[in-house]
């Protein structure tokens, strides 16, 4: 059905895939050797022409089309290979799929850097991800923090064994969460740990390498190489933001998007002068980095005051017991809305000492009004917290 939908939206004239379709020609993937001629002359693209149309899950809506052009996408690639500061011999795993714009993006990184790039479909058979470990001596490897627990959950501190063959391990499409992040910390103390923020739109925009002493909590690194930061206000004036008077992160340089596919009025509600407007909040810090307090619709106004909740949630993370938090707002009749704190632990949780633990750090309207223990905290299919659902519970 998805696939379907996608031919319809694009009035695709051939099918290339494994699915029987009805509405286009079909080509299965197998076939595309036989097809091709040696020798025979190939013109390349020009740089500003379209190159793909990558849509989003629609998990928080509905589905979008994000066209790119070829140059936005080695743009993209280019801020992946300086960010991780990628070597000649690189040898790079990407166990997701490639309809995954992480994983493709990473792949593209590989082609220009001249590295090896090794495909697996997942890790849910964790021994085939360590098999290419071993047989292909890889020196790195990028997935989402989801595939991440997965191999640490079902092999322990197996990865440790790998700490003089790794050369770094990227990161992306969601946070990784605290007690992962100190795991892989504790088991590969040489080797670099980045974690990429960006979008569909303006990928590979900030890197951190979180094995380094920029590795504060909110921070997400510097601007990757063809990447500049602004922030805008409430009104979408662009200014300087602060700890103090932080803004909505506005993405502009060579990667982003050239809009959304047959949609014009969507696109110019978050495009302007090159710029991608987003949602999330944050500012530059004193050191020149770049800090993010969250999306502009997770932050809690509670009478007038607007709480961060992973300020929150960083300091719940660091409790006893608390594997990973998430804080979400709920109504309240006096002040608008206030935080609950969700948290999942394997032991019972006091929630009265996490409680006064909290009330020693943070301001008094910061406070949770309540505080919930829960098995493990819903997640979206790429690994997000999935903080609707908390709200709804």
């Amino acid at each position: 059905d998805r696939v379907n939908e996608i031919i319809e939206r694009v009035g695709a004239a051939l099918y290339i895939g494994p699915e029987a379709v009805d509405i286009c020609p079909r080509l299965d993937a197998a076939a595309l050797p036989k097809l091709c001629r040696d020798g025979e002359p190939c013109a390349l693209p020009e740089a500003d022409s379209d190159s793909m149309i990558l849509f989003t899950t629609g998990t928080t809506g509905a589905s979008k089309g994000i066209l790119l052009t070829h140059s936005s996408e080695v743009a993209v690639a280019e801020n992946v290979k300086y960010g991780v500061e990628m070597k000649e011999n690189n040898v790079e795993i990407i166990p997701m799929p490639m309809n995954h714009s992480f994983a493709i993006r990473r792949y593209f990184a590989d082609m220009i850097n001249g590295s090896t790039a090794l495909l697996l479909d997942g890790t849910v058979f964790v021994e085939n991800f360590f098999h290419m470990m071993d047989e292909y001596k890889a020196t790195s490897f990028a997935m989402a923090p989801a595939a991440l627990a997965i191999i640490l959950k079902l092999s322990g501190d197996r990865l440790g064994r790998y700490g003089k063959q790794l050369d770094y391990i990227q990161f992306g499409s969601a946070p990784i969460p605290e007690t992962e992040k100190k795991k892989l910390l504790e088991l590969l103390p040489e080797c670099r740990l980045y974690n990429i923020y960006g979008t569909t739109e303006a990928g590979c925009a900030c890197v951190l390498n979180f094995n380094s002493k920029e590795n504060r909590p909110g921070c997400i690194g510097r601007p990757t190489v063809n990447s500049r930061f602004t922030f805008s206000d409430e009104n979408g004036r662009i200014f300087e933001a602060k700890e103090n008077r932080p803004g909505c992160l506005v993405c502009s340089g060579g990667m982003t998007m050239k809009g959304y596919f047959n949609d014009t009025a969507l696109t110019k509600s978050v495009m302007k002068d090159g710029g991608v407007y987003s949602n999330d909040i944050g500012y530059v810090g004193g050191d020149g980095l770049i800090y993010l307090i969250g999306r502009a619709d997770d932050v809690i106004n509670t009478g007038g005051n607007k709480i961060a909740p992973g300020e929150i949630e960083e300091l719940a993370n660091s409790f006893p017991n608390v594997a990973e938090s998430a804080c979400v707002p709920v109504g309240d009749p006096l002040l608008g809305s206030v935080p609950k704190l969700f948290i999942a632990a394997d032991k019972e949780v006091d929630t009265t000492l996490l409680y006064s633990y909290l009330s020693e750090k943070l301001e008094k309207y910061k406070l949770p009004k309540s505080i919930v223990q829960i098995d493990k905290l819903p997640r979206t299919y790429n690994g997000k917290i999935w903080r609707s659902k908390l709200k709804e519970a």
